[in-house]
């Protein structure tokens, strides 16, 4: 069954919904059936050694299946200290062969002692030392019965639960599904969606809100548990209508998003489960482009073309259109009368207009034009020497506030002077510079030697 319906990740069991869903349903099942029978079984009569191992011999030959030893540690007359149950599929060379589900990773090895409980029709039973509870405390058992419910019990009664599993319960399930919601739902939601196509959701912020739906399941649920990357939060869930939503922070990189339907706080009684991996690039952006001149009275202008995102070109910002006011990235002056500073600022708080994630990343270019001399020597222009610098934030480390800037720097010269036609970024002529390009790139982690965010530790 394990490998039948396995769904989820190798190392965490609790995403095997359909084989979870199957053992807790068969587990109910035989539940009334076994709480019927084995108080009775054991009052009516209490066997010998020789009566129990014969019994659990009969019930494999006639049922083809596994039969049912259950051991107990008796201190003392009616002193029951301990019980457990567990699986014999044969006898061969003076032991039962069983499987203790307390010890699965012994199946491998049939010989030891976990998976043996010796018996002789001279000596009887000997006590299987090596046997602990699910609670992990020893207890040395002495005691051993065969429940003989199984025998009443053949393969075929579980045909319907079987036959159901293979279709994931989609028609008839007890566990309520967990869905999250967003842009592309109904109902609309706002947990992130995956924007790079690479299977995971991702967003550029360091707190989102997660919202989904609990819906189906044999009982209402009322609340659920969402673990971000290790931290908890108890959230209610609409009786109504499942919905539920939660704003939760998350750590650079892959954050492990975890959730429980559960009625209360616990992990022990939950049913609807769900697990994401939502990945975080937050990183404060910030660019500023600086121009300056050498010459007084002389009109020099910066350009600057926004990055194309989507489709959709950028704008286009110089001192006609400087941005000004909009939120966005914006131009501060217009320097007439020489050597400037005029600057470009695109602030941790802005984004561009464009922007489909709500970043200053992408690809600038910039220009620089000579626009009017304005000195005493009206036969000649004078020529003009430009500077321009870049400095930006390539990533900024929130978990140990740690920044890394850049810086950049350009230079050249202009001896023609033009008016005309300056909204054109794409202008021809002598009186502008060659096109400089920005790549402002969204940063990678990984790259920064950030640390993983830390992984969900549930009990």
């Amino acid at each position: 069954m394990y490998g039948k319906y396995h769904e989820g990740d190798a190392n965490e069991w609790r995403d095997d919904a359909t084989a979870i869903q199957l053992a807790t349903r068969a587990h109910t099942a035989e539940s009334a059936i076994w709480d019927e029978t084995w108080k009775q079984e054991l009052t009516a009569y209490l066997p010998s050694s020789r009566d129990v191992a014969l019994s659990l011999i009969h019930g494999m030959v006639v049922t083809g299946q596994p039969q049912l030893l259950c051991i107990y540690d008796q201190v003392g007359t009616d002193n029951w200290v301990g019980g457990h149950a567990i699986l014999t599929y044969g006898y061969d060379g003076g032991n039962f062969e069983i499987y203790d589900p307390n010890y699965p990773y012994r199946a491998d090895n049939p010989t030891a002692s976990e998976r043996e409980v010796p018996y002789t029709l001279s000596s009887g039973f000997s006590n299987y030392l090596s046997g602990t509870t699910a609670g992990n405390s020893g207890f040395s058992y002495n005691v051993f019965l065969h429940f003989g419910y199984k025998m009443f019990h053949p393969f075929f009664s579980f045909i319907g639960l079987y036959s159901s599993a293979e279709t994931g319960f989609n028609d008839d399930t007890l566990f309520p599904t967990v869905t999250l919601t967003d842009i592309n739902t109904d109902p609309v939601g706002t947990t992130p969606t995956d924007t790079d196509h690479d299977g995971i959701r991702d967003t550029t912020a360091s707190k989102i809100i997660i919202s989904g739906t609990i819906k189906g399941g044999k009982n209402v649920v009322n609340s659920t548990l969402i673990f971000v990357s290790n931290q908890k939060f108890v959230v209610p869930v609409d009786n109504t209508n499942g919905v539920f939503s939660q704003e939760v922070p998350l750590f650079q990189g892959n954050n492990d998003v975890i959730i429980l339907a559960t009625a209360t706080d616990t992990f022990s009684n939950w049913a609807g489960y769900h697990k994401e991996v939502i990945k975080s690039t937050a990183s404060l952006a910030a660019l500023t482009l600086t121009m300056t001149w050498g010459q007084d009275a002389s009109d020099v202008d910066l350009h600057v073309l926004e990055p194309t995102i989507g489709g959709t070109e950028g704008r286009h910002i110089y001192y006609n259109n400087t941005g000004t006011g909009s939120g966005h990235p914006y131009l501060d002056m217009d320097d007439t009368y020489g050597y400037g500073p005029e600057h470009y600022y695109a602030t941790e708080d802005m984004t561009l207009p464009n922007t489909l994630d709500n970043s200053l990343y992408g690809t600038y270019e910039f220009r620089v034009h000579y626009y009017a001399d304005h000195d005493s020597n009206n036969d000649e222009t004078q020529p003009i020497t430009w500077h321009v610098s870049a400095r930006y934030l390539a990533y900024k480390d929130a978990t140990r506030n740690l920044e890394y800037w850049v810086d950049k720097s350009w230079s050249g010269s202009l001896s023609t002077a033009n008016s005309s036609d300056t909204g054109n970024f794409l202008n021809s002529g002598s009186s502008w510079s060659q096109t400089y390009e920005i790549d402002y790139a969204r940063p990678n982690p990984a790259d920064y030697g950030t640390p993983s965010p830390p992984q969900n530790v549930l009990p």
